[in-house]
């Protein structure tokens, strides 16, 4: 079978097939003749309805796809009610725009470009919800964003009052993760388990373009929905406990806009943005979906986590490696940015990661080739202010002095280690006023 045209038009994307067992549901979704079938397992508590949380799961799963094609048409089983086909037809246009901007693809009108066709009239009705707004959700990955978002909640409201929900996407994603998933189980905290397979994504829709061409290769890593998938996949446990507020713990970075064409983008973190945040919770009857760390940089995270909750510390994983058999492969950019940032806040990161291989991988390498830029094309600036702070330092093992010596002097940037200013409803401002506080201990204010 010929590969389809990302360019052709009224490709049909088809959702067919829901079933729905208790905690268990799938479906298949279908384009171009090519098909997919998507699973999803709750706890035993947990009853999966065919409601405004399940469709919205659905809807993000074709987030990616559908920013392949110029006019696709999403076919749906069932009607979206007119705020949440607003919510999708927002969504799916920032990614496409993302994707149109990576492979120099002329844009077509947002309204003009995507159509949803449904098959039944049948439109999920918003459940009336009591929700108690002591009570907090947390989306866990057990990095250090997630994990201190729990801490902090925590320290505020109690652990009785935090719960957190978690997503397996593959069994080597968990067997490593289990690790961490235990113990903070056993420090007291809540945490629910997710299992999904939303995320291979990627790999079906290499059938979808042609691969060979590297503008698309090169998004590989972007066509897994793996961060709305995240969200929507854990939003049901939410409604379950009536928590009033989900959190997402995205950093700075997630603020950020950008334009091609004059239509804005989020970049590749579509999903994890503060305006996808704030378009599903408008889409939503009450509940709040936010992030309590989009003032600080993950530098600062990294500190408070570090010094304020040492044990939820302990049991952080931020390698981009799904190797099962180590948490920390010391070689890709995450554990080298990690490193750095520990011993510039006066930690030793050799107790988990290994310094003979970190400051050797293809990732250091670049940076000391003088490549600083995120993949936004700006500058790294928790990089830059690491490395201002190690220059300055005489606390340096040899392998980290000799990285260090490879970098022009560098001046530190204060914004990194400061609460920065944002806009007043990007955090709701009764739980902000407490959060701060907490973060006020460590991090002044600019």
């Amino acid at each position: 079978m010929s590969k389809p045209n990302p360019q052709m038009n009224a490709v049909q994307i088809r959702v067919s097939d829901i079933e729905i067992e208790r905690n268990l549901a799938s479906y298949i979704i279908e384009v171009e003749g090519f098909r997919k079938k998507i699973r999803i397992a709750y706890p035993p508590f947990l009853t999966i309805t065919d409601d405004t949380y399940f469709r919205d799961f659905i809807a993000s799963s074709l987030i990616t796809i559908q920013a392949l094609y110029d006019r696709p048409v999403v076919v749906l089983p069932f009607k979206l009610s007119s705020k949440k086909e607003a919510l999708w037809r927002k969504m799916y246009d920032k990614e496409y725009v993302f994707y149109s901007s990576q492979v120099g693809r002329h844009l077509l009108s947002e309204h003009e470009r995507i159509g949803f066709t449904y098959l039944s009239d049948n439109e999920a009705t918003p459940k009336a919800r009591l929700l108690d707004g002591k009570k907090h959700f947390v989306l866990m990955g057990f990095g250090k964003e997630s994990l201190l978002t729990a801490g902090a909640l925590s320290e505020l409201y109690g652990r009785e009052n935090v719960f957190s929900g978690t997503v397996s996407f593959t069994r080597i994603d968990w067997t490593r993760k289990v690790f961490s998933y235990q113990k903070y189980m056993e420090l007291g905290y809540h945490c629910a388990k997710v299992r999904t397979d939303a995320n291979t994504i990627d790999r079906f829709m290499t059938n979808l373009v042609d691969m060979s061409d590297e503008r698309w290769r090169s998004l590989y890593w972007d066509f897994a929905p793996q961060l709305t998938s995240m969200l929507t996949a854990l939003a049901p446990l939410a409604q379950h406990y009536a928590t009033k507020y989900v959190w997402m713990g995205n950093e700075i970075d997630c603020t950020r806009i950008q334009t091609y064409e004059g239509r804005e983008h989020y970049g590749w973190l579509t999903c994890q943005s503060t305006y996808f945040q704030k378009a599903y919770t408008e889409s939503e009857n009450g509940t709040i979906f936010s992030s309590l760390l989009s003032r600080l940089y993950e530098y600062e995270i990294q500190k408070i986590l570090a010094y304020s909750y040492k044990e939820l510390f302990q049991i952080q994983q931020s390698c981009n490696n799904q190797n099962p058999e180590e948490t920390w492969c010391s070689t890709c950019e995450k554990c080298l940015d990690t490193a750095l940032m520990l011993a510039a806040i006066g930690i030793d990161y050799t107790k988990i990661i290994d310094e003979s291989k970190v400051f050797k991988g293809e990732y250091a390498t670049d940076r000391a080739n003088g490549n600083l830029k995120t993949r936004y094309g700006d500058t790294d600036k928790v990089f830059v202010h690491c490395m201002s702070k190690l220059q300055r330092s005489s606390a340096r093992s040899k392998p980290l002095e000799n990285y260090v010596r490879k970098f022009p002097p560098m001046e530190p940037i204060d914004e990194v280690e400061k609460i920065n200013p944002g806009n007043e409803d990007d955090i709701p401002p009764e739980v902000w006023r407490n959060v701060r506080q907490v973060f006020s201990k460590h991090t002044p204010v600019s």
